[in-house]
């Protein structure tokens, strides 16, 4: 989930800082479209808050298990 507070208005140039300057985006999200999404934001100007599970962290940006098995030798 991605909490905008306020809107961003049309596309800014540089020299308004960005149709985002100004607004506080929070982010709640789990998956990656939502980082993606909020770091388009962030890149418009606005001032991203990423809330993540203290506990487990971004799924994301946690390492994955290999898709590989193991293989296991015998001497034999």
């Amino acid at each position: 989930m991605v909490v905008i507070v306020g809107s961003c208005g049309a596309w800014g140039g540089a020299a308004t800082g960005g149709a985002c300057t100004g607004k506080r985006i929070v982010d709640l999200s789990r998956l990656l479209p939502g980082p993606y999404a909020t770091s388009l934001l962030a890149d418009l100007g606005a001032d991203v808050i990423k809330v993540e599970d203290p506990v487990g962290g971004d799924p994301p940006a946690s390492p994955r298990p290999s898709s590989t098995p193991s293989t296991a030798t015998s001497a034999g």
